[in-house]
């Protein structure tokens, strides 16, 4: 089993220890929700927008990982899919690759490293950008949120000279470069490249109110005939997102801070705490305070003794500790 840490594991470690220990040395997992799957299917799509994929291309990109993933494509889904759509053609609408002529582009890279206190890390970053002629590197991390945001000042950023996966992307990336013997005049900067989702569905297109002597499967139909195709939804919503003159309140580029000082302790901080997750009496403190964080904690139940990890429907086993980390991606595109 792989001894290293991640983000995503240190994370779960700070949220509570047992939620470690049930995520990262029982190996359970819980089955993706709607947004983790919606984010998963937009990077696909953004892979393209890197690697200089038309539109139609990366969006293709997209739709064969959903075919992948999925059996058959509910009425849900169908309606998520048409979201997703409308994000990634707004993207390209909003962002250029004009910029990146000329440099090393690093797509869902791995990596390893070892911090100075010797614990080792991995992880994989979206894109990591590498310009040899001004010897500058930048990491662009791809989020969707759905919360609310309007602007840079929001508290959503505030956070992230913190963020445990900014503080372990960074340092990365500095490291990786400089062994490939790229020259570094400085820390590798790093971008929050977010998404806003949206939770509209289709709707009603005028108000039905009940006719005289109308039964209720009469008004229903009548409601049913209607209602938005999702072909219409996708076109309002697309109105929402399409950015009139460069300017949309739905996407965001947030260059996360770097002070030298604060980098180094967090690296420091984190690397003790990952060294108390390999002790089996610190997992087993569990940390009621964070049980509602989120939306709940999924494990609640088990903590309560109301379901068991091994008999339970919500969970599914895997067989690494860092399944994420499948080195399938791994793509350098010198353009």
């Amino acid at each position: 089993m792989p001894k290293f840490e991640t983000s995503s594991s240190i994370t779960a470690g700070l949220q509570c220890p047992t939620l470690y220990k049930y995520k990262y040395v029982d190996l359970y997992r819980t089955l993706p929700t709607v947004a983790m799957f919606t984010g998963l299917t937009i990077h696909k799509g953004l892979e393209g927008f890197f690697s200089f994929m038309s539109l139609k291309e990366s969006i293709n990109k997209m739709e064969e990982y959903m075919d992948q993933e999925l059996t058959g494509w509910t009425e849900d889904q169908a309606i998520a899919w048409e979201k997703m759509k409308v994000y990634l053609e707004c993207y390209f609408l909003k962002w250029s690759t004009d910029d990146l002529e000329g440099m090393d582009i690093y797509i869902e890279q791995e990596f390893r490293f070892k911090s100075d206190l010797g614990l080792e890390f991995g992880g994989k970053w979206d894109v990591l950008i590498y310009d040899p002629k001004t010897m500058t590197a930048l990491i662009y991390e791809h989020k969707t949120t759905s919360s609310k945001l309007e602007s840079e000042a929001d508290s959503y950023f505030a956070k992230l000279p913190l963020d445990v996966q900014c503080t372990i992307y960074r340092e990365a990336a500095y490291q990786f470069l400089t062994t490939k013997e790229c020259k570094l005049v400085e820390m590798p900067r790093l971008m929050y490249d977010v998404i806003k989702t949206t939770k509209s569905k289709p709707k009603t297109k005028k108000r039905i109110v009940r006719r005289k002597n109308e039964t209720d499967a009469e008004l229903l139909q009548r409601k049913e005939d209607a209602m938005e195709t999702v072909r219409e939804f996708g076109e309002r919503i697309r109105d929402e997102y399409f950015p009139r003159g460069g300017e949309s309140k739905k996407y965001f580029r947030h260059e996360v801070p770097y002070v030298a000082s604060n980098h180094k302790r967090r690296l420091i901080e984190l690397t003790e705490y990952a060294k108390l997750l390999s002790s089996k009496g610190f997992q087993e403190i569990r940390n009621s305070t964070s049980c509602g964080n989120y939306g709940g904690c999924a494990f609640m139940d088990v903590c309560l003794g109301r379901e068991r990890l091994d008999d339970s429907l919500k969970f599914v086993k895997t067989e690494e500790k860092h399944p994420e980390l499948d080195g399938k991606g791994n793509t350098k595109i010198q353009n």
